[in-house]
């Protein structure tokens, strides 16, 4: 009764609306149709009908006929609805435009949605967000998006409520279906109420398999091979039919059929392009479940298999008169035995009905297309590739043991345009198939996934008997180009030779070689892959590639080469590498890159950061010299103009450039030397390097730069043997010849508490001096004297916090230097921290001369961090080195007003020293530190105070800034104030040397400090430097950055470099 009651709302529409077009009307019903349908009682209950199985919903004639605003298809007005079908191996976007057409007097405004009946994974409908409005007696559009978002993520999964199941005639009742989403286009706001746009959508994913070779790599006499496949597969999950996994299926080639000229898309649908066939009878012999399968291509895509019939004849004698017959149909086109003529509904079952019972062919066997839709997908719907199976015996084709070679033709013709194509007599051999490429159960279908190969036999007497021509993969989840595959060629393997480098020639350590190989193969698109071996553990792909070498000695590098069906060809080349010669550039000098275990086994490890400032590439030659372990060699990268690049472990980065270090959990440690090739300033490279040790959820370390060095003596103060702190010594040559170094130690009194055994260090050697102070002294200082050698030399300390192993560097002072004593500590403070606990700041003063030194500390409070400003004398004794564990309260205690009671405070102090005292007298340095709130101890930042010469007086540097989900960086300033107010301008650069946005100025009183926090983070780069110029005043400046562990908080000091 639907249709008749349907018409009746239709008329009492049209009376309404007389001036309406026919489509206008349907709209008018169809939009109103607010009803949805429910799979089960009660009405409304989920699941309901999507627009596939009941269009638009229940009529409503009363809205149906009160409505003025209608909604339609804009390209096809006639259907209202809309549909969309998106496939691909990548997201695509299906647009979709419904026109509004407004036929009443005022405006109105209606906000489009969308109210799904059905989902697929990896598929989204978008409405506009925004409200439309459609002025009186107009118009307007707007674009519905079906977006694949992701192909992998398309399950199978039918539509909720799909039956899976459809009564015929014939004995088989699994439906094939594809994956559905329906819903509707809904806009409210309409005066009869909220509007509907019914919408279909049929998604599905796509893989891009194809045999790894056009050639097959059969022995020549016969036997067991594979057919490797490469690409992209789909594998959604393990639920067949449910989940989708991407399925190939194998044939014996037997024809192949050039494309009919001038073919209309439904002739090219039967228009026969391939054809092969397959038995699983050499798996399961021919007892009742043997079956042939025949294999079939086309030229065009049908939508429904239902608009193609394939016919295959059957001659099992040769007379050249079909002895049974194979036909494809769906079910519904199955007459009822029991009354000629009639047929039940038609059905998406789609089968091949094979006949022996000549001449009519009325009776015979059922198999589904394919495979059972039941048992998994295989993309029969819109498709260009079928699989015709029948039964090999009694029940099917006649085949019996010894009588299996039969010839077969195949013809098809269309639904819309009637008989289109027709092979030759072809012939097969079920028993004894020249080419067989069976799955495990015995059936042509297998997973079609890359890095797969598929298992196949060749009978060569069986395929020059049958004709073959190779085998037939059908790709059936792929895309249409690349669906249908012949594997049709002897394999021939590859010949490889070598074009680069010439045999004997020499090379550089370090700088990159280029290796090329040129490689051939007799089958045509047979594709090359190319894995080069250098002789030192390395490998790489591809047919032109770069290495450099770690150390002088001959070398000898060989390419393999392998085509697609897995033969291959090598070639090797011999050459000589020795160490670098004239290279001329800026250098710098880590003293010390290490990967070693610490107390528990902890493991210690160098990040070293590389930044050129150089304005073009150039090539960065690394120099490690082991001193403890093994490994010594050379090693490059190429840095871009302006680039910061990281190496998270740069031991393990040697190891990858061909340094034979040890990676066995001995300890490796080292110096690097680093040389920015061809620069013209030693501005133009900085090296700095992190070591540190995971703990606490994050790491804690310290940070050090080009080593400082002296050719007369160093001296490192701030060392501590106490319960909280302990501390070692380092020296480093810093040169290529040998040198001696002696080490004397004085006490926090100056007094003399001995020497250390001398350092004989090798060229660029390093050693360290564990605990000196061990059993000596709290506190105390290192003299180191070069008294044998040329090279330059360095040395340094760590101060290494007792309960969590934190490590500060402390850097080495040179006497002698010029200029004023006064030392600027850019900043102390008592801030809050995490939780309870606080920052605080250490200070170490240290008087290296002869006679009393009275110092005046001048605190400059930093305007937003309290007040307090103003000075405290201190006085050092003689050769005396004093710690102020907490310098604010040693501040508050010289009569300084800084706030108290848990407020935030924070400024620069000026440690002054009485005028024309020498410059290598006085040492300041300060560690700021926080508690860990996991265990004992503190995690801190020690960081030395500077001179007057040692500040800056034009541009300066921040290297080595980092904001990353483990790291971030602050940029922190503070004027000297030895001539009033300043301005600075800060510019920031990325990790590709590119400027960032929003420079920053600030002015800056006498002593006054300013922090930037997170500067990069603002500015969307990971790693970068910052820029700070004067640009009005005359007074210097220091500027300096934090590096801070996300989780630790622990920092890490990057001095400015100018």
């Amino acid at each position: 009764m639907a249709a008749p009651h349907l018409a009746g709302v239709m008329a009492l529409v049209r009376k309404a609306h007389p001036g309406w077009t026919p489509a206008e009307l349907k709209a008018a019903v169809m939009n109103t149709a607010g009803f949805d349908v429910s799979s089960h009682p009660p009405a409304g209950s989920l699941p309901v009908y999507g627009p596939s199985r009941v269009g638009a919903g229940r009529v409503d004639a009363a809205r149906a006929i009160a409505t003025t605003v209608l909604a339609f298809n804009d390209e096809r007005p006639e259907l209202v609805s809309l549909a969309a079908f998106v496939e691909g191996t990548a997201p695509v976007t299906a647009v979709r435009k419904v026109r509004v057409v407004n036929k009443g007097a005022v405006p109105v405004t209606l906000t489009p949605g969308w109210a799904g009946a059905a989902t697929i994974p990896g598929v989204r409908v978008d409405v506009p967000a925004a409200p439309i409005v459609v002025p009186a007696g107009g118009a307007t559009t707007f674009d519905v998006n079906v977006v694949l978002v992701d192909p992998t993520a398309v399950t199978h999964a039918p539509e909720p409520t799909l039956v899976l199941a459809q009564g015929s005639y014939a004995p088989l009742s699994n439906r094939f279906w594809m994956a559905e989403a329906g819903g509707v286009v809904t806009l409210a706001g309409a005066a009869a109420g909220t509007l509907r746009v019914p919408l279909h959508v049929v998604a599905r994913g796509q893989s891009e398999v194809r045999a790894a070779s056009r050639a097959l790599g059969a022995p020549v006499s016969g036997g067991a091979f594979t057919i490797p496949l490469v690409g992209t597969g789909l594998k959604t999950g393990p639920l067949l039919p449910v989940d989708v996994v991407s399925t190939v299926s194998a044939f014996e080639l037997h024809a192949e059929s050039p494309k009919k000229a001038g073919t209309s898309a439904a002739r090219a649908a039967a228009d026969l392009a391939w054809v092969g066939a397959a038995s699983s009878v050499p798996a399961t012999g021919l007892g009742t479940d043997a079956t042939v399968w025949f294999g079939v291509g086309t030229w065009g895509e049908w939508v429904s298999p239902s608009e193609v019939t394939f016919e295959i004849e059957i001659d099992r004698n040769g007379d050249g008169i079909a002895d049974a017959k194979v036909r494809t149909l769906q079910t519904g086109d199955v007459e009822d035995p029991a009354s000629s003529g009639e047929t039940a509904d038609p059905t998406d079952v789609h089968v091949a009905f094979t006949s022996a019972s000549a001449p009519s062919f009325g009776t015979g066997t059922f198999r589904y297309l394919n495979v059972d839709p039941a048992a998994r997908d295989t993309n029969l719907f819109a498709s260009n590739v079928v699989v015709i199976p029948a039964p090999a015996g009694s029940t099917g084709l006649g085949l019996s043991p010894g009588n299996a070679r039969f010839r077969y033709r195949v013809s098809t013709s269309s639904t819309f345009v009637g008989s289109v194509d027709e092979t030759a007599w072809l012939t097969f051999d079920a028993q004894k198939p020249g080419y067989s490429v069976l799955a495990a159960d015995g059936t042509p279908f297998h997973d079609d996934l890359g890095g797969t190969a598929l298992p196949a036999r060749y009978d060569a007497a069986a395929a020059q008997a049958t004709g073959a021509l190779g085998v037939l993969l059908l790709h059936h989840h792929n895309a249409q180009a690349s669906r249908i595959e012949t594997l049709t060629g002897r394999n021939t393997p590859p010949t490889v030779s070598i074009a680069e480098p010439l045999p004997g020639s020499t090379v550089d350590a370090g700088f990159p070689v280029r290796f090329r190989a040129v490689g051939t193969d007799a089958d045509g698109g047979d594709p090359l892959t190319y894995v080069w071996s250098f002789g030192d553990g390395r490998t790489a792909a591809g047919a032109d590639v770069t290495a450099s070498f770690a150390r002088a000695g001959s070398q000898v590098a060989r390419v393999t080469v392998t085509d697609g069906a897995g033969a291959t060809a090598t070639a090797e080349v011999s050459f000589n590498v020795r160490e670098p010669q004239g290279v001329t550039g800026a250098s710098a000098l880590l003293p010390v890159v290490l990967d070693v275990r610490g107390v528990g086994g902890a493991p210690f490890t160098t990040e070293v950061t590389l930044v050129s400032r150089a304005a073009a590439a150039s090539r960065a030659l690394l120099s490690y010299t082991a001193s403890a372990g093994s490994g010594t060699g050379w090693a490059g990268l190429e840095l871009a103009a302006g680039e910061t690049r990281i190496l998270p472990d740069v031991i393990d980065f040697l190891r990858s450039q061909g340094l034979p270090i040890p990676d066995d959990g001995t300890n490796q440690v080292g110096t690097l030397r680093v040389t920015l090739v061809g620069a013209t300033s030693a501005a133009d490279l900085f090296v700095g390097g992190r070591t540190s040790t995971p703990g606490d959820g994050g790491s804690f370390g310290l940070f050090y730069a080009d080593a400082a060095t002296s050719t007369a003596t160093a001296i490192v103060a701030g060392l501590q043997e106490n319960d909280a702190m302990r501390s070692n010594l380092a020296v480093v040559n810093a040169g290529a010849e040998p040198v001696t170094l002696a080490i004397r130690l004085h006490g926090p009194l100056g007094e003399d508490l001995g020497t250390l055994e001398n350092a004989v260090l090798p060229a660029w050697g390093w050693q360290q001096y564990n605990r000196p102070l061990l059993g000596e002294a709290a506190s105390g200082r290192a003299l180191v004297t070069r008294i044998s050698g040329t090279s330059p030399f360095s040395a340094y300390g760590v101060l290494n916090d007792a309960g969590t192993s934190d490590g500060s560097f402390v850097p080495p002072l040179f006497p002698g230097a010029a200029g004023p004593a006064d030392r600027m500590i850019p900043v102390v403070l008592d801030v809050k921290g995490l939780g309870t606990s606080r920052y605080a700041t250490e200070v170490t003063l240290a008087n290296l001369g002869a006679a009393p030194l009275a110092l005046t500390l001048t605190y400059g409070a930093t305007a937003q961090f309290g007040g307090g400003s103003g000075s405290v004398p201190l006085t050092l004794a003689a050769g005396e080195q004093r710690i102020l564990p907490d310098a604010i309260s040693f501040l508050r205690a010289g009569g300084l007003a800084i706030p108290g009671g848990g407020a935030n405070v924070a400024g620069s102090l000026l440690v002054k020293a009485p005028a024309g005292t020498s410059v290598g007298v006085l040492v300041a340095g300060a560690r700021t530190y926080t508690g860990s709130t996991l265990r004992p101890g503190t995690f801190g930042v020690y960081y030395p105070g500077l001179t007057a010469a040692e500040s800056a007086d034009g541009p300066a540097w921040v290297h080595g800034l980092q904001q990353n989900a483990s790291m971030r960086s602050n940029v922190a300033f503070v004027n000297v104030g030895d001539a009033g107010a300043v301005t600075l301008r800060v510019t920031f650069y990325g990790e590709a040397g590119q400027a960032l946005e929003s420079p920053e100025e600030w002015t800056l009183g006498s002593g006054e400090w300013k922090q930037l926090g997170l500067p990069l983070g603002t500015r969307g780069a990971t790693a970068g430097s910052a820029r700070i110029e004067r640009i009005s005043g005359t007074s210097r400046f220091i500027a300096y950055g934090v590096l801070n562990d996300e989780a630790t908080s622990d920092g890490s000091y990057l001095p400015m470099t100018r």
